[in-house]
């Protein structure tokens, strides 16, 4: 079942799912799927699979991003395409590949999300529950004019640390408002 499921384009899925049905409904999909990918293969079990518990064995699964901060105190924001899970305005994070550092992984996931190469300033200390990850995060600094960000963002915004915390306010996930608004108190503390 799980390389079944390895096998699937998740974004793909993610955001048809999101079209024709809603974004609540690609929501609940995504804890699915995340319970499916989570389950190990059969190898590695011998002859018996047992059903996944709710919550996947050995809790929530690491991701890693970073807070890009200018010169001006500004930190970037990216808006998820159609509003993904609930989330208008958040920070870039995403889980390892395979053998990738948390440092990495977090530069891998600004580039990829919101266009931009950077350089790591310092980790903010800590670490951030969302719904299905824990986070860790690094303050970072632009290196370089932007790129183009994947097709997972709609847009970015360089935004003072006030006017960050009214747009990630309008996020309707609590989860993932809670945990960003974390994430921006400890930048606050962190260049403040």
């Amino acid at each position: 079942m799980a390389k079944i499921v390895s096998d699937i384009g998740y974004d793909n899925f993610k955001d048809e799912v999101a079209t024709q049905q809603g974004k609540v409904r690609a929501g609940l999909y995504g804890k699915v799927w995340q319970v499916l990918y989570d389950l190990p293969d059969q190898k590695s079990l011998g002859a018996s699979v047992s059903a996944p518990s709710a919550k996947p064995t050995g809790g929530l699964k690491a991701a890693y991003g970073g807070v890009l901060v200018d010169e001006q105190k500004r930190v970037l924001l990216r808006e998820p395409k159609g509003h993904y899970d609930g989330y208008v305005w958040t920070f870039p994070k995403g889980r390892p590949d395979k053998g990738e550092s948390p440092d990495a992984a977090a530069l891998r996931e600004v580039k990829e999300e919101t266009g931009y190469s950077a350089r790591i300033v310092s980790k903010l200390p800590g670490s951030f529950s969302g719904g299905t990850t824990v986070n860790e995060y690094f303050l970072m600094e632009p290196d370089g004019k932007p790129g183009k960000f994947d097709d997972e963002t709609a847009s970015v915004v360089w935004a003072t640390l006030d006017d960050a915390e009214g747009l990630i306010s309008k996020t309707v996930n609590p989860t993932g408002r809670k945990r960003d608004l974390a994430v921006l108190d400890a930048v606050r503390s962190a260049i403040l």
